[in-house]
């Protein structure tokens, strides 16, 4: 699981693309989940969520048949 940008602005909304791969390939169909928000992978393995936090959130992605994947989002003051 990959995330541009991987820090969110405190307080503030901000785009975040996650990025879901398999061994270099792209999964579609996976659900990412963070901060309250989700959404779903295109056929890129790519979805784009819009957060807002002040301090860091953990990031999920889940799809039946892979192993479950987290990464941990930052906050830039």
């Amino acid at each position: 699981l990959q995330a541009r940008p991987g820090r969110l602005r405190r307080g503030e909304q901000t785009e975040v693309r996650f990025t879901v791969r398999d061994a270099g390939d792209a999964v579609s169909g996976a659900r990412v989940r963070v901060g309250g928000r989700s959404g779903t992978t295109d056929g890129r393995g790519r979805v784009t969520l819009t957060l807002r936090s002040n301090r860091a959130v953990k990031a999920r992605a889940t799809r039946t048949g892979y192993t479950a994947a987290t990464k941990r989002l930052g906050v830039r003051r």
